[in-house]
Parts: C-alpha cells; structure tokens; sequence
C-alpha cells in the first residue's frame, strides 16, 4: 500500500502532468499510473479531447470518453466534449429529458462550442466527479501554455460571473485545484529553451495561486555520469587531452555533452523550486511500451526513496 510520507506523487488524489510537447509528458503520466497500480490503488488515466490522441499511440487501442480497463486497477480514457456538456447539463439541471433537447440542438450546441471558458469548466468538473470515484486521476494536460489557461480559467470566470451556478462551479474548482494532495507535474529534457518554458509555468502557476504544493519536476532523457566523481575527472582530462582513439574521442565527448546538459538542467530547475528534481533516464529505441512504463516506474521508485 501507499505509504503517505514517500513521494508527494504517491500520495496525491489528482497529478496534472504537463510539459512543453516533445518532452514525454503522456509516457511519464501512463508510467506514474502504472506504478500507483500496481500499489492496489484505483487509477484513472485520462487525456482532455485529444483529437491524436497519445494514449491510442501508447497502447495500441481505440480510447473512448468513457473509462476502460487497460490493467488490472488501471482505467484510461480521453474527455471528449460533448458527453462532458452533456454531464454537466445534467448535474445543474437535473432534468434528463431537458439536457437532451439543449445537446440536442444544433444551434443551442454550438454556441456553447465557442463560448469562451466553457469546455476548460466542464472538463475540470468531469476531472472533479473522476476525482470522486478513482482513488487517483492522473491526467495527460494538454502542453504547458494550454494546461495553464486551461486552470486559469477558474479565476476567469469568477471575474466574469458575479453569481449563479458557474460561479459556485468555478469556486469549487479553483478549490479542488488548489487542494494539497492536487498535484501538477512539470515534464522537461535538457534543452535550453524546454526549461526557460518549465521555469516560467512554474512562475506562473505560483502568481496565480494554482498550486496546493509546489510542483513536481521531471528531467526526461536525462543522462548522468556511471562514474565516481574522482574517476569521471579522469575521464575529462583524457577527454580534454585528446589522446584517445578517434572513435572513443568522438562518442566519449559526445555522451559528456549530453550529461554536462543534464546536469545544467538540474541546476537551473532546482534554483527555481523548494522541491528536488526527479531524473529520468534517457531509454533508448526500439523498447517496448511496457518495458518503458517498468523502466520508469523503477527509476520514480528509487526517487521515492532518496
């Protein structure tokens, strides 16, 4: 079972894991889902209206608006619009009958389409009622710049309405959002421009009170030295010596280059944040999916208990 006192991500009700796209944001939430799984706890792995949707592409299968098992404890599914209105429709007006002949309507539906902020609204209150019945909701946010208008729509639309329903939803939400065992995962590799974008979401998820607790951040693709620091600076000096053969030279350099970045990575992250910063290991092609979510399980494990 889960012990409350190891890693917040263990203990949260709902992550939101997001990340600039091309990160691994989806595989690092399906890996987190797994892993808390397998800990006998109730999982949902959900995606929001994904029209190329990642969590087809990771298990190989059509995933629908409504939960389904993939693993035992584990069910995946991808919000979709119009069952979520429909949803919402009927928790505020209670009358069947009435919510279908809004949905219904053409006209009526797709006004509500481009109302601005409806669709962030319903699909936090499709979140918050998945919140109720699985143990832990993992969601696949869309990139970072759009998960953070997507929660910041709360406080939109509390400007917005002075009363009524929505209002008493947004509040709500913003509470939900706001709760600590709410958590937001912050997904980066080591590239310059991906962790100027996680800094600054991190900044921003703060000035607009969006967390419960500071978020939690992953460095994908990380490489890090096997070696000892003494033996590392060994070699460095061969390295930077150049005595070595042409083709050690070469993919020696190269794979330092790749730890140097991670290592700056880290630096940066954790001049930025309270909380430390979670490594992930750059795995390689040609592994399959299962291999990567144990792969990434193990290495979240370890972090558990450093």
């Amino acid at each position: 079972m889960i012990n409350p006192a190891l890693h917040p991500w263990l203990s949260s009700k709902l992550i939101f894991v997001t990340g600039k796209g091309g990160t691994g944001k989806s595989t690092c939430a399906a890996a987190m889902a797994h892993r808390l799984s397998e800990q006998g706890r109730r999982t949902l792995l959900v995606e929001i209206d994904s029209q190329h949707s990642a969590l087809e592409v990771l298990y190989g299968r059509a995933v629908h608006h409504d939960p389904q098992p993939i693993a035992r404890g584990l069910d995946i599914a991808n919000l979709q619009w119009r069952p979520s209105l429909e949803t919402y429709l009927t928790s505020v007006l209670k009358v069947r009958a009435l919510v279908r002949s809004i949905v219904g309507n053409e006209a009526i539906a797709r006004f509500l389409d481009v109302v601005p902020g409806s669709q962030e609204i319903i699909f936090l209150h499709m979140l918050d009622r998945f919140r109720e019945r699985y143990d832990h909701v993992v969601v696949d946010m869309p990139a970072s710049g759009h998960a953070f208008s997507m929660l910041d729509i709360t406080r939109s639309a509390l400007a917005l309405f002075k009363s009524g329903p929505v209002r008493r939803r947004a509040t709500e939400l913003r509470r939900m959002i706001q709760r600590p065992d709410t958590l937001m995962v912050l997904v980066a590799i080591p590239e310059q421009m991906v962790i100027n974008e996680t800094i600054e979401t991190a900044d921003r998820l703060r000035e607009s009170e969006l967390l419960g607790r500071e978020p939690l951040l992953l460095l994908n693709r990380a490489w890090s030295s096997p070696l000892q620091p003494v033996d590392q600076g060994r070699v460095d000096d061969l390295l930077a010596r150049e005595v070595l053969s042409s083709t050690l030279q070469t993919a020696g350099a190269w794979r330092r280059r790749r730890e140097q970045a991670a290592e700056g990575a880290v630096d940066r992250l954790r001049s930025h944040s309270s909380q430390p910063v979670q490594l992930l290991p750059e795995l390689g092609l040609g592994r399959s999916m299962r291999s990567v979510f144990k792969l990434l399980a193990e290495h979240l494990s370890a972090q558990e208990a450093s």
